[in-house]
């Protein structure tokens, strides 16, 4: 049986990644145009960044997932994917779980990264903004 987000959207995750990923690409870019690398850069590659639902008074709500994708140039496949998905409205972090996978090509499985204090340690810069980075461009 398909997971249901498979079964709703017809799109399935990139392999490795969790269904709730699945259907991203169609969600609301944050970005404009692609974000570029930096020297002081966690998730060092070209970024793009997409949202399943947009916040309210500042604040994402319950349910939101957080996508970003990143490669390490324009055009390659992408090789990073950080998530943030929000599993509470209160609590540490705003109630943000965050993952990040990656993989070394294109034609390879995404395996788990970093999760946890690694990613909330950074994040924790952006407490005023519910511990997001990109804004709506």
């Amino acid at each position: 049986m398909l997971p249901l987000v498979v079964a709703l959207t017809g799109a399935s995750p990139l392999p490795g990644l969790p269904s709730y990923t699945a259907s991203y690409k169609s969600w609301t870019k944050l970005n404009s145009k692609p974000i570029p690398r930096r020297s002081v850069d966690a998730h060092s590659s070209i970024k793009n960044v997409y949202v399943s639902k947009l916040p309210r008074a500042g604040r994402y709500p319950v349910g939101t997932v957080i996508v970003k994708e990143g490669r390490q140039r324009s055009g390659a496949p992408i090789t990073l994917i950080a998530v943030m998905r929000k599993l509470r409205a209160s609590g540490p972090h705003n109630g943000w779980q965050m993952i990040e996978w990656t993989r070394p090509n294109g034609n390879s499985r995404f395996s788990e990264l970093a999760r946890g204090q690694v990613c909330t340690s950074c994040h924790f810069q952006a407490r005023k903004t519910d511990y997001i980075f990109t804004k709506r461009r």
